[in-house]
């Protein structure tokens, strides 16, 4: 049992060799984590809220594998206040929890479980995701030429998708197609991009403000 104000042990199952990596959203957690016997990597959530859990139903303190196919293995998860979403080892991407704010993200039209797949370019596999309060990016390569593109859905009143227009719920910004992103970050209203050549250590970032601000 947890006492208030103390770190509590979570026991977990035995085929569970090693815990990557843990997200702590507003009402839940998930982890992901490595299984025997096959070192695949799982996502196992446990709380309070049913949509971001990936469950069919709420499961309290207990916690249990994601809702989704066998066939699915996840290298990455990343998370913020009700919704989630994972890349898996073949460049796919998933979301799943409080998808409200972002209303103009495509999903295909069958489900995997509770998780949802995402639409992305025509040849294109996600290499990153963040999530921020009113927005998210994904960071994608092409399969042949290589070139990244950086997608933006949700609110843009902050011009946080990187467009000028705050009534914009998308945007694709090829602008950074010849700059080799390789770091996204949404945050409350803004967002980061960080760009340089492959072999090289000198990078910039590029940060959205709002436009009467000025840096």
């Amino acid at each position: 049992m947890c006492i208030r104000d103390r770190f509590c042990p979570i026991v977990l199952s035995d085929n569970i060799t090693r815990v990557k990596k843990v997200v702590a959203l507003s009402e839940c957690t998930i982890l992901l984590c490595m299984t025997s016997p096959n070192n695949k990597a799982e996502l196992y959530s446990f709380g309070a809220d049913c949509a971001a859990l990936g469950q069919d139903k709420q499961l309290s303190d207990q916690y249990a594998r994601l809702a989704y196919s066998e066939d699915i293995e996840f290298k990455d998860v990343v998370g913020y206040g009700k919704t989630a979403a994972g890349i898996t080892t073949v460049g796919e991407l998933y979301v799943w929890g409080s998808l409200e704010k972002f209303g103009s993200l495509e999903t295909a039209k069958e489900e995997a479980g509770k998780l949802l797949k995402v639409k992305l370019p025509d040849n294109n596999v996600a290499l990153s995701v963040s999530i921020g309060e009113e927005h998210m990016l994904i960071l994608t390569e092409s399969r042949t030429t290589k070139k990244r593109l950086v997608l933006g859905f949700g609110a843009n009143s902050y011009n946080q998708l990187g467009v000028n227009d705050v009534g914009a719920t998308k945007s694709v910004l090829t602008f950074f197609e010849d700059r080799y992103p390789y770091l996204i970050a949404a945050g409350y209203k803004c967002s980061f991009v960080a760009c340089g050549k492959k072999g090289k250590a000198v990078s910039y970032t590029h940060l959205t403000l709002p436009t009467n601000r000025e840096v």
